[in-house]
C-alpha cells in the first residue's frame, strides 16, 4: 500500500497528499482515480503525437528546403550592406551639411544620390522583413530617381490632357447682344 501512494506522490502531488491523509480503503480509490486521468492523458498525448509527426513533416520539409537557406545567406550579406549604406548615408548628411554650411548650397547629385541610397536601404529592409521577394542591388538595378535615356523626352512631358476652356461667360456676352 505505501508503494501505491509513493507513486501517486511521485506523478501527482496533489493526490499524495490526500492519500497520505487517508491511508485507508480511499488510497485504492484515489489510485483508479488517477489510472482512469492517466488513460486519459496517454489519448490526449497519443493525438498530440500524431499531430506533432505532422508538424515535424512540415518542420523537417522546411528545414531541408534549399531555398530557405539561400535566402538565409542573402538576408546575412544584405544586413552587412544595410550597415554598410547607413554609415555612407551618415557621411552623405555629414557633407551636405558641411557644404551648405560654407557655400550655403547642398550639392543636388549628392542630394539624389542619398535618396536612391534610402531607397536601396528601404528595398533591403522589404527584403530582410519577407515583405518582398525581389533581392535589391546588385541583384537588380541600382534605384534611380533620375529618367532613363530611353524614356527622357517622354518622361520630362506632361501627359496629354485635355484643356477645359470655360465657356459660360462668353456665352453671357454673346446673350446680352
Amino acid at each position: 500500500m505505501i508503494d501505491r501512494i509513493n507513486v501517486i506522490s511521485r506523478t501527482h502531488p496533489l493526490k499524495s497528499h490526500a492519500a497520505r491523509q487517508k491511508r485507508g480503503d480511499h488510497t485504492v480509490v484515489s489510485q483508479h482515480r488517477f489510472v482512469a486521468t492517466s488513460l486519459l492523458d496517454l489519448r490526449t498525448a497519443m493525438a498530440a503525437d500524431l499531430e506533432m509527426s505532422d508538424r515535424d513533416t512540415e518542420i523537417a520539409g522546411n528545414l531541408t528546403n534549399p531555398e530557405v537557406w539561400i535566402r538565409l545567406v542573402f538576408m546575412l550579406l544584405f544586413a552587412v550592406a544595410f550597415y554598410i549604406g547607413i554609415w555612407i548615408g551618415g557621411a552623405v548628411a555629414l557633407i551636405q551639411i558641411a557644404f551648405k554650411l560654407i557655400s550655403g548650397k547642398s550639392i543636388p547629385r549628392l542630394a539624389v544620390f542619398g535618396t536612391n541610397l534610402g531607397t536601396y536601404l528601404s528595398q533591403i529592409m522589404a527584403f530582410e522583413t519577407f515583405g518582398s521577394e525581389r533581392r535589391p542591388w546588385p541583384m537588380t538595378p541600382f534605384p534611380s530617381s533620375a529618367p532613363d535615356a530611353r524614356q527622357g523626352s517622354a518622361q520630362r512631358r506632361p501627359p496629354n490632357r485635355t484643356r477645359v476652356v470655360k465657356t459660360a461667360g462668353r456665352q453671357n456676352q454673346d446673350d446680352s447682344k
